[in-house]
């Protein structure tokens, strides 16, 4: 039996409660930009944990190689300034 209290709701093309809001997302941007996974509020937020947890000693080589590796891998579809992907280099080599 479908209940509908307990079975989530698939969107139809008439509702707009799903939809992007561009003016929303630029209002809002400098909020979400620490929670976002992918683009390049995500990619300057793993430079920047990357940098950190080497810095702080906090992850081990293996996972600093790891994100490395990643990042250089994005870098083909994301641009990275050169003091990046020499970093990202550096640790992906270690």
């Amino acid at each position: 039996m479908n209940d509908e209290n307990t079975t989530p709701r698939r969107p139809d093309s008439s509702d707009d409660s799903h939809r992007y809001d561009e003016n929303q997302a630029f209002s809002n941007g400098a909020d979400l930009a620490p929670e976002l996974p992918f683009g390049m509020s995500g990619i300057t937020g793993l430079l920047q944990r990357l940098a950190t947890g080497v810095e702080e000693e906090r992850w081990s080589p293996d996972k600093q190689r790891m994100v490395a590796r990643y990042l250089l891998d994005l870098s083909r579809d994301y641009w990275l300034n050169g003091d990046e992907v020499a970093f990202c280099r550096q640790l992906a080599a270690a």
